[in-house]
């Protein structure tokens, strides 16, 4: 007979549940909204979101990898069709032609600045208003310790199923 697993308390459970849902509910609202003003997935606007803030606009794609949390062939998909589109290109690195860099378009950044006020306009209607007084500061430290956790890799015992 293999042991029950230790469940959740029910206020453990509430937040589990209404965290996953405001995520999924959040994350496909700005999917469509994106992709019906400006016909940018997610992800695209992810990558270019990125691109803007880094250094010279440019990131190596194993750091963009990194940061948007895609598969690299996902990435490089990605990537192809902005730069299809002119929203960035691809440069190699004059001291490691092994390393390829993606750059930011002035296209790609203005294109990026109109989807970014679709993306405030949705954030100051849905999130911000949801806010109160201390949220904002122990929800980013919350969601920081969070991606610090999902960051590190997992003991087996975490992903072992216990057995018969």
């Amino acid at each position: 007979m293999t042991a029950s697993p230790e469940w959740l308390s029910f206020p453990e459970q509430d937040t589990w549940r209404a965290f996953l849902q405001a995520g999924n509910l959040l994350t496909a609202q700005l999917e469509t909204t994106l992709k019906t003003a400006h016909n940018l997935p997610l992800s695209d606007f992810e990558i270019l979101l990125i691109l803007s803030e880094a250094p010279d606009h440019r990131l190596p794609m194993s750091e963009l990898a990194t940061q948007t949390v895609l598969q690299k062939s996902r990435l490089t998909y990605r990537v192809t069709a902005l730069e299809n589109a002119g929203h960035v290109i691809r440069q190699s690195c004059p001291d490691d032609k092994r390393v390829i860099w993606t750059v930011l378009t002035e296209q790609g950044f203005a294109f990026l600045t109109a989807a970014a006020q679709t993306q405030l306009a949705l954030a100051r209607t849905h999130f911000t208003p949801s806010l109160q007084e201390n949220d904002p500061t122990q929800l980013t430290r919350f969601c920081q310790r969070l991606i610090a956790s999902l960051k590190t890799p997992p003991s087996a015992s975490v992903c072992e199923t216990p057995g018969p």
